[in-house]
């Protein structure tokens, strides 16, 4: 028997699951693994690894006005951040279909991205310390 792990470079559910195969193989040294890159981007879509950044696409008129201003504001900030047509778009990544796209903002780098869940995490175990310890304030009176 021999393992095929088939990931792909661009997903964040491959490199999420590589723990788990790491734990598959310090447990199973006898087995076989073979490693295959595979994925979304193949054939003529694929391209290079690199820093593709953050990407928001608005269908509407409505929803690009509401870009460029969150643009506006996000490079008064320092950001990298610029609005592009689909011409642009489809220009720097040509795997995207854009029929019904209207504009594009663009971030590479300084965006400031924010994960949500490290967030949630952080305040529950902060939560979690607190009421530890102001349980034991609260018992030592």
């Amino acid at each position: 028997m021999k393992l095929v792990y088939v990931f792909d470079a661009y997903c964040g559910w491959s490199h999420g699951f590589s723990a788990t195969i790491s734990e598959v193989v310090a447990r199973h040294p006898e087995l076989p693994v073979e490693v295959v890159s595979g994925g979304l981007f193949t054939g003529a879509r694929r391209v290079p690894i690199r820093d593709f950044g953050y990407l928001y696409l608005a269908d509407n008129h409505e929803f690009a006005a509401t870009l460029r201003e969150d643009q506006q504001l996000q490079a008064a900030c320092g950001a990298g951040t610029t609005m592009l047509s689909p011409d642009e778009i489809r220009a720097k990544y040509s795997f995207y279909n854009l029929d019904d796209i209207v504009a594009g903002s663009l971030n590479t780098q300084d965006e400031g991205a924010f994960d949500a869940l490290a967030m949630v995490e952080w305040l529950r175990r902060k939560a979690v310390g607190t009421a530890s310890t102001t349980s034991r304030t609260r018992s030592s009176r």
